[in-house]
């Protein structure tokens, strides 16, 4: 019926024999296990530093901008004086972004 039953035979024991594999499929034994990695949060004035040292080595203003009265408010709530200091620097920045290196350093300079 069905031609050679020698052939047959080899077929069924051969489907017998992988069968197991495409009911067991991949599993997930071996798939990585999720991880929580925790990112501490900086602190504002760590955040507004960072960003001025990264004009003052010569880093372009760009859409960071739309953060500056963010970063002074986070800063004036613990230090308005640092704060008031930071915003004056922050507007001259925003006001002239070719001279963000300069007014930078001069920051910098004067932050705790």
């Amino acid at each position: 019926m069905f031609g050679d039953p020698g052939k047959s035979a080899r077929v069924a024991a051969w489907l017998v024999l992988i069968s197991p594999a495409f009911v067991a499929g991949c599993g997930s034994s071996g798939a990585p296990q999720p991880r929580v990695i925790k990112v501490e949060k900086q602190p504002p004035l760590q955040v507004v530093r960072t960003q001025l040292e990264q004009y003052a080595a010569g880093q372009l203003v760009d859409s960071e901008r739309d953060l500056f009265p963010g970063w002074v408010r986070d800063v004036r709530a613990s230090d308005p004086q640092v704060a008031d200091l930071i915003e004056e620097g922050l507007q001259q920045i925003e006001a002239n972004p070719a001279q963000a290196r300069t007014i930078s350093k001069k920051i910098l300079e004067k932050l705790p």
